[in-house]
């Protein structure tokens, strides 16, 4: 084999590595996921403001996720993810209180520190997530 064929193999074969990721360290018998839901209409990406909504609506209705850029990475199957989009599908974008508990750093502005809690709130979603079109492309996904 030239170095060449030895070096795509060893790349396709780190490339599975890291598509693996942390969950073959978490438990070497989970299977790796087979099915995604695509977070853009007509290959669109939603936003980033969008995506951190979406983000911690899914961590808030208990589904753990992470934000990776373009997509949010999830560790569940196919139906744990539809019933997690069905519950922010059927959220208030304006019950912030119970949306932003559990944020710890919300304060993102000068005078932040100064503002009640509830306020800071309003701030901080204003600022920093569009939540509506978070809770929007929940629904789609859940309608198609």
């Amino acid at each position: 084999m030239d170095s060449i064929q030895s070096q795509r193999t060893n790349d396709h074969q780190a490339g599975s590595v890291i598509f693996r990721g942390s969950t073959g360290y978490e438990s070497p018998r989970k299977e790796v996921p087979t099915s995604h839901v695509h977070q853009s209409t007509h290959n669109r990406h939603i936003g980033d403001y969008a995506n951190d909504a979406l983000r911690l609506l899914l961590n808030h209705v208990g589904l753990p996720c992470n934000n990776a850029g373009l997509a949010i990475e999830i560790d569940a199957n196919i139906v744990q993810a539809n019933t997690a989009l069905n519950v922010v599908g059927d959220l208030d974008p304006g019950d912030l209180d119970s949306t932003l508990a559990d944020v710890e750093n919300m304060l993102r502005e000068k005078w932040d520190w100064a503002l009640p809690e509830p306020l800071l709130m309003k701030s901080f979603a204003s600022i920093s997530l569009d939540i509506t079109s978070a809770i929007h492309f929940a629904q789609r996904q859940t309608n198609s």
